[in-house]
C-alpha cells in the first residue's frame, strides 16, 4: 500500500460561504503566563463541503473548533470575527449564540461515552436539544412529544435500527459505533448547515470507523451538509475532505485541495505529516527483526488456551470474552493484538496487567502465574508492568496536576524523595516531547494527544 486512498466525493459544492473565519486569534491566561493557541487564523467552508482541520497536538486545531460554536473557557480571551451566516459568534449575545447553536452549527464530540450522560435515555438527550433550540425567542416551543417524534427521525437517519424503540435506551445499552451515531443524530437534530466534528473516529475500531465515515458522506451527499473535520487521520482526511488546512503552533501552514496537498505538499511540516502515515510494508520496527529472531530473549509473556469469563448476572449464564487464546511475547519484541470492539483484546491487556482475572488455562506474566493469583504476591511485580489505557482523558484525576499523577505510581512503589520525583517526572514529560513545565498544569489544560 503507497499510501491513503483519496476518495472521489462527487459532491457539488455551493458557492455560499456557511462559515468564515477571519484573523482569529485565542489567547488563554495562566498562572505561567499567556498562552497564544490561536495566532492568525482565516478560512471559510462553503456549504456541501468537507473542510479537514489536521495538525499535531496542540496545534490549536480544536481551540478553532471550539471557537466556532462559542466553547472556549472563561480563561480564554479571542480577537478576529467567526462568522456564520452572517452572524459573529464572537461578539454575539449569549441569547443569539444559544440560538445558533445547533439551528446553524453543532458539534459532534470525540468521545460519545462522554458526550452522553448515562442517567438519561438517548431519546431525552436529543430531545432537550430539540426543544431548548428549536423555538427561539418569541417562537413556539416545541412539545415533548413532538421532539420525541423528531430524535426518533434523527435515530433512522443516523442508522439506529428500530429508533422508535431504541429511543427509549441508555447510553450503555449502545456499542461505542452507535453511541457515536447517537451524538450524530443529536448534532443532526435541528438539521443545522454546518458540523464541527472533533476526532469523530478516534475511539472506534477501524471497522466502525468505516461506517461512521460513510454515515458522514452521507449526510454531506443527501442533505448538504458542510463539516469541519478536525484529526489527525491523514487517512480520514483522504477519505472524506475536499479541502485541507494544516495547523503548527496555532498557525495555518498549508492550505489546499485534499489530492493537491497529498500529491505535491509544498511546506516542509505538511511533508512530514504524510510522511509518518503508516504503510504496510515499510515498518521500521521491523528492520532487524530476523536478526534478533535467531537471538534467545526471554519470554515475558506466555499465554496457553487462555480463558477469561465474566459472571453472569440474575441467573444468565456467563460470558466467554476470551477462549482458549494462545501466544507468548518475549523481550523487546511489539507484539500487535488486534480486532474489532468486542473481540476480547483489551481483555487480555488488563489481564496481563492483573487487572482483569483469568478462569481458564494459562496466564504468564514475567514468570507468575496469573490464574488464581493472589494480589499479595503479585503486587511487587506492578511496578515492572506499565498500562495505557485508551481514554486519556478518563485516566487522570482532574483534581491533580500532571506531575503529581505522573510521580504517583514512583510514589506508591519506590518511595523518592520529592526532589527526586520532580527531577524524574520532568525526565518522562521530555522524553514524550512535553515541556517540564506541563508538570505544574491540570489535565484539562492539554489538548487530548497531549
Amino acid at each position: 500500500m503507497s499510501g491513503p486512498k483519496i476518495t472521489e466525493t462527487g459532491a457539488p459544492h455551493g458557492t455560499e460561504r456557511v462559515l468564515e473565519i477571519d484573523h482569529l486569534k485565542v489567547t488563554f491566561a495562566t498562572d505561567g503566563g499567556d498562552v497564544y493557541a490561536v495566532k492568525d487564523v482565516s478560512l471559510d467552508v462553503r456549504s456541501g463541503e468537507v473542510l479537514a482541520i489536521v495538525g499535531e497536538s496542540g496545534s490549536g486545531k480544536t481551540v478553532t473548533a471550539k471557537t466556532i460554536l462559542g466553547l472556549l473557557p472563561e480563561t480564554a480571551t479571542s480577537g478576529g470575527a467567526v462568522l456564520i451566516n452572517g452572524n459573529n459568534v464572537i461578539s454575539v449575545s449569549a441569547s443569539k449564540l444559544r440560538q445558533i447553536r445547533g439551528r446553524d452549527v453543532a458539534m459532534v464530540f470525540q468521545e460519545p461515552s462522554t458526550a452522553l450522560n448515562p442517567v438519561f435515555t438517548v431519546g431525552w438527550q436529543i430531545a432537550e436539544g430539540i426543544r431548548a433550540h428549536a423555538g427561539g425567542p418569541g417562537g413556539k416551543r416545541v412539545s415533548a412529544r413532538d421532539a420525541k417524534a423528531r430524535a426518533i427521525e434523527a435515530l433512522r437517519k443516523v442508522g439506529i435500527p428500530d429508533p422508535e424503540h431504541r429511543v427509549n435506551y441508555y447510553p450503555h445499552q449502545f456499542s461505542g459505533g452507535q453511541k457515536q451515531r447517537v451524538v450524530i443524530a443529536a448534532a443532526l437534530a435541528l438539521n443545522p448547515g454546518l458540523i464541527v466534528a472533533d476526532e469523530p473516529t478516534t475511539a472506534l475500531d477501524v471497522t466502525v470507523q468505516a461506517e461512521i465515515l460513510e454515515l458522514l458522506r452521507d449526510l454531506r451527499d443527501k442533505y448538504g451538509t458542510s463539516i469541519v473535520l478536525i484529526t489527525h487521520n491523514m487517512g480520514v482526511v483522504a477519505d472524506l475532505a475536499d479541502r485541507v488546512v494544516v495547523m503548527y503552533q496555532g498557525d495555518v501552514v498549508e492550505e489546499a485541495p485534499v489530492r493537491v496537498l497529498f500529491a505535491e505538499p509544498k511546506q516542509d511540516y505538511t511533508r512530514k505529516l504524510l510522511a509518518a502515515v503508516p504503510h504496510l510494508g515499510r515498518n521500521s520496527a521491523s528492520e532487524g527483526l530476523l536478526e534478533r529472531a535467531h537471538q534467545d530473549s526471554p519470554v515475558l509473556v506466555e499465554a496457553t488456551n487462555l480463558t477469561i469469563e465474566y459472571p453472569g448476572r440474575l441467573g444468565t449464564p456467563a460470558f466467554k470474552a476470551v477462549d482458549g487464546v494462545s501466544f507468548t511475547v518475549s523481550q523487546g519484541e511489539v507484539f500487535g493484538l488486534v480486532g474489532e470492539s468486542g473481540s476480547g483484546k483489551t481483555t487480555i491487556g488488563r489481564a496481563i496487567a492483573g487487572l482483569n482475572r483469568t478462569t481458564g488455562g494459562s496466564l504468564k506474566v514475567l514468570g507468575y502465574e496469573m490464574l488464581n493469583f493472589k494480589e499479595r504476591t503479585f503486587r511487587p511485580l506492578r511496578k515492572d508492568i506499565g498500562f495505557v489505557f485508551q481514554d486519556p482523558a478518563a485516566s487522570f484525576n482532574p483534581q491533580l496536576t500532571i506531575g503529581d499523577c505522573v510521580a504517583e505510581p514512583m510514589i506508591i512503589h519506590t518511595k523518592p524523595s520529592p526532589a527526586q520525583a520532580r527531577k524524574r517526572v520532568a525526565e518522562l514529560l521530555e522524553s514524550v516531547q512535553l515541556p517540564a513545565s506541563y508538570a505544574q498544569r491540570f489535565p484539562h489544560e492539554l489538548s487530548g494527544g497531549q
